[in-house]
């Protein structure tokens, strides 16, 4: 039975771990998509890890900017 998170950020934050100052995804990086990337499912959805943070901690996503998998 899949574990039952209280909300998107829950989920993330108990899948990551802390790397210097990076919060790193421990989600498994989908294969078959066209951008090789970690996604998660939550309430029957397929998301991207790296929008979900950017949301988290910044708000909603401008148009025009395109949210890396990595830090740099």
């Amino acid at each position: 039975m899949p574990k039952k998170y209280i909300n998107i950020y829950d989920q993330l934050i108990k899948n990551s771990i802390l790397n210097g100052e990076c919060l790193e995804s421990t989600f498994k990086i989908q294969t078959g998509k066209k951008h090789k990337r970690p996604y998660f499912t939550h309430k029957g959805k397929l998301l991207s890890v790296s929008r979900q943070a950017w949301i988290w901690e910044k708000g909603e996503i401008p148009d025009g900017i395109f949210v890396c998998h990595h830090c740099d």
